[in-house]
This record gives structure tokens, sequence and C-alpha cells, in this order.
């Protein structure tokens, strides 16, 4: 799983695959291996991105931020 940073933010994520860019996010409570099969699928055409969102236990803030700022985070603002 590779790692980048955003807002001071470390987050985990996952690429599958070439071309076009989708990216998908999970629901709460559940992580990113939901999307293992539809990902491996779209990845036949398309580079998949599997984001965590936050919950990761290596992420550097899990858990400290209110739900409702989840989209707002993933949003970049």
């Amino acid at each position: 799983m590779a790692t980048a940073v955003v807002n001071g933010i470390r987050m985990h994520y996952r690429r599958i695959g070439e071309g076009s860019p989708i990216v998908l996010l999970h629901g709460w409570p559940q992580t990113g291996y939901a999307w293992r099969h539809v990902a491996d699928d779209l990845a036949a055409d398309l580079s998949a991105l599997v984001r965590e969102l936050g919950f990761h236990p290596d992420d550097r803030h899990p858990w400290t931020f209110p739900r409702p700022d989840v989209a707002d985070r993933e949003r970049g603002r």
C-alpha cells in the first residue's frame, strides 16, 4: 500500500492498473478491502485508486477528526 501526505495527514491508497483514474472510496466502517474484486475488474481499462479514508492503523491522525469532516477532508477543504 502506498502513502501520500495531504494537508498534513498521511493517507494510504492502492493503485491498480493503467489508464484514466477512478477513485474508489469505501463506506463506514469498511476499508478499501471492500473494493478488492471491483478494483481488479476496473484495472483492465482504468487506473483504480482505492483510498483508505483515514481509518488505517498507520495513518498519522486516525480517529482524531469528527465523522462529518471526512468528506470535506477528501475534497481538500
